[in-house]
């Protein structure tokens, strides 16, 4: 059986190769870091859902104002290849 990876562990990952090809990624690691951290505590395996990501999004902050909710959703978009 194979061990599933935390969704922290895979964004770590991810940070790193971006980090060594020369990518600061301050708040957008900040971010990412933070979203698989909430994936993880929800326990969410598998490929990313809309749903998982909008609850991200719009749950975290209680005073988050739609601007800052686009722009989670870019970071996470962009990491996605979307």
């Amino acid at each position: 059986m194979i061990n599933a990876r935390t969704m922290l562990s895979l964004a770590e990952d991810y940070l790193s190769e971006r980090r060594a090809l020369g990518f600061k990624l301050r708040m957008e690691g900040h971010y990412i870091t933070a979203f698989a951290l909430f994936a993880d505590q929800h326990g969410h395996r598998g490929p990313l859902t809309d749903g998982v990501v909008l609850n991200w999004v719009q749950g975290q902050a209680k005073k988050a104002t739609p601007l800052s909710w686009a722009r989670r959703l870019e970071v996470l978009a962009r990491s996605r290849g979307i």
